[in-house]
């Protein structure tokens, strides 16, 4: 299980086509400050995956922001659009509605360690339903989780081009936090395949479970610059 942000204004421009040679294209962002929608998935070995779940940064959730969800998407709001440890239990309930994890088909949840994911309702859903929580090291996910290494990084980039898209033909329609959800299904449509979940999984050694998924050089510290180290 992994979150990721999606926000009504993309922060990098789509690539742009131009003849070789060619010194200057043009390319733009906008300048419109955008909000964050956080979008949360849980995938499986297997190559399953569960219906997304929005979090929209609103203190109140309104019907329309999930106008254009996909089937069995759930959707709730706070103030920031950020997971909190109010939030996460809400999460955790979609996880097993949607696995039917229970304690005689016990389940193992692979999370970062974020404090979000830290609260006793949360851990006692956990423990009602068979489900072990088990958190990556810190500074490791973009390594050992499976969802960042194989689908978040592909699905922001179409989700730049799905949004540069819509603007084209809805010229003079501000694009709103209902959007998100239509985007982020049309994306997940294409990056969220079997083949790539799996590719995730044995990219990290998770499954099949290889130890040796690793060189030496994933395991040695980050160099130091050499500042105080005089002891000044």
């Amino acid at each position: 299980m992994d979150e990721t942000g999606c926000p009504t204004v993309p922060t990098r421009p789509v690539k742009t086509i131009a003849r070789k040679g060619q010194k200057q294209v043009g390319s733009s962002t906008s300048a419109e400050k955008g909000t964050n929608v956080s979008l949360a998935l849980a995938v499986s070995a297997s190559g399953q995956s569960i219906p997304p779940f929005f979090l929209f940064p609103r203190v109140n959730m309104k019907e329309i922001f999930m106008t254009h969800a996909s089937h069995g998407a759930f959707g709730v709001a706070n103030g920031s659009g950020y997971m909190n440890s109010d939030v996460f239990p809400q999460l955790m309930r979609h996880f097993i509605k949607h696995t039917g994890a229970n304690a005689d088909s016990p389940t193992m949840l692979l999370l970062d360690n974020h404090g979000s994911h830290l609260s006793i309702e949360a851990i006692d859903l956990a423990l009602d339903h068979g489900i072990t929580l088990l958190s990556f090291p810190p500074k490791c996910t973009h390594k050992m989780q499976p969802l960042d290494v194989a689908v978040f990084a592909p699905f922001k980039g179409m989700m730049t081009v799905k949004h540069d898209e819509w603007k084209k033909s809805n010229i003079g329609v501000t694009f709103d936090l209902h959007h998100v959800p239509l985007l982020v299904d049309q994306c997940l449509d294409v990056m969220l395949t079997p083949k790539t979940i799996k590719s995730g999984f044995r990219t990290t050694g998770i499954y099949p479970f290889n130890p040796q998924i690793f060189a030496e050089v994933d395991f040695v510290a980050s160099e130091l610059s050499g500042e105080n180290l005089s002891g000044d």
